[in-house]
């Protein structure tokens, strides 16, 4: 049976990493906008009450952010499961037959 070449794996790598950090950075800046819409709308002043709407739609845009972290991370996992079995298969002796 064959390898993968270490250039090869350095390749796959790079690439997987590059999507892992362009999914967790969008991720967290939509959560980061939420808990800035949140923080904001909590931070009263002298006689001023919260706004509780726009606390509760910036808490939404945060765990938006969090399940596009999660949903990013899950699949990318998957693919990389899928991309070993498929490159497993097409490597191994039997494949060849």
């Amino acid at each position: 049976m064959d390898t993968v070449s270490v250039t090869e794996g350095i390749t796959y790598g790079f690439r997987i990493m590059i999507y892992y950090v362009a999914v967790v950075v969008v991720g967290q800046v939509v959560a980061a906008v939420g808990g800035g819409m949140v923080a904001a709308a909590t931070e009263t002043g002298l006689r001023q009450g919260p706004n509780w709407g726009l606390a509760l739609f910036g808490l939404l845009v945060a765990l938006l952010g969090a399940v596009v972290v999660l949903a990013g991370i899950f699949g990318a996992t998957y693919k990389l499961i899928g991309d070993a079995v498929a490159k497993g298969r097409t490597m191994s002796p039997a494949a060849s037959e």
